[in-house]
């Protein structure tokens, strides 16, 4: 999308809810993964407003609902940064860690460019009791979910999926372990 029509990959909340009450630190990665950032000194909790809608904790799985006006209080330990998942969607993330995007040429630096590391994504899902969900990236790579049902398709960069189902959410017997 970045490439296609200029919107940022880091959202300001208020780009995409622009009557959100949300404070200037909160900001999406793409359309369905919100992050709120500690930024008081030695807190262990943090005030949040998530936009309208369903949204599910991603750190703890708890189903919340936004409005964007009420303000809702998160743990945030000192090693958890507060991310918050719109319900019934997919994100995706490269599934294992690499050092750059750029070819490596160090000894020791990995790179999404080796095939082996690029090649692989890591789709996580929350779905909700009646989700239909959707994701296409830039090569053709594509997940679609309706309920528990993920179909995904390859791209030209992208041929590997690892599939995360958060169903904490949900109603058991989908809540169970």
């Amino acid at each position: 999308q970045a490439a296609t029509d200029g919107t940022p990959v880091n959202r300001p909340v208020r780009f995409m809810f622009p009557d959100s009450a949300s404070d200037d630190a909160m900001f999406f990665l793409g359309d369905n993964l919100l992050v709120a950032p500690v930024i008081e000194a030695g807190a262990t909790q943090r005030a949040v407003i998530l936009p309208p809608g369903a949204w599910v904790d991603v750190n703890s799985g708890a189903p919340l609902t936004g409005d964007g006006t009420t303000e809702i209080m998160v743990a945030a330990p000192f090693d958890v940064i507060p991310r918050f998942q719109r319900a019934g969607s997919i994100v995706p993330t490269f599934a294992r860690a690499a050092d750059t995007l750029l070819p490596a040429t160090a000894a020791g630096v990995t790179s999404y460019t080796t095939p082996a590391i690029g090649r692989e994504l890591r789709l996580a899902y929350t779905p909700t009791e009646s989700t239909t969900a959707n994701v296409t990236l830039h090569d053709g790579a594509a997940a679609s979910a309706i309920g528990e049902i993920i179909s995904v398709t390859p791209g030209t960069e992208y041929s590997v999926f690892t599939v995360d189902i958060d169903a904490r959410a949900l109603p058991a017997p989908f809540s169970a372990p």
